[in-house]
């Protein structure tokens, strides 16, 4: 799988990153926390942007 699949996905994932370091630096969320909050966030954007079906 060459990389250049990867970019798009990769981008969407680094976004949420960012936002959970803007996220950890504002509260006191422990980064382990804010990592299982994005991986959640991460599998709702990429479940929505695969099949919107409801």
């Amino acid at each position: 799988m060459p990389l250049n699949t990867v970019p798009h996905q990769a981008r969407t994932h680094s976004k949420y990153v960012l936002a959970c370091v803007r996220v950890v630096r504002g509260c006191r969320y422990s980064l382990r926390n804010c990592c299982a909050n994005v991986a959640t966030l991460y599998r709702a954007g990429a479940r929505e942007g695969g099949a919107n079906s409801s």
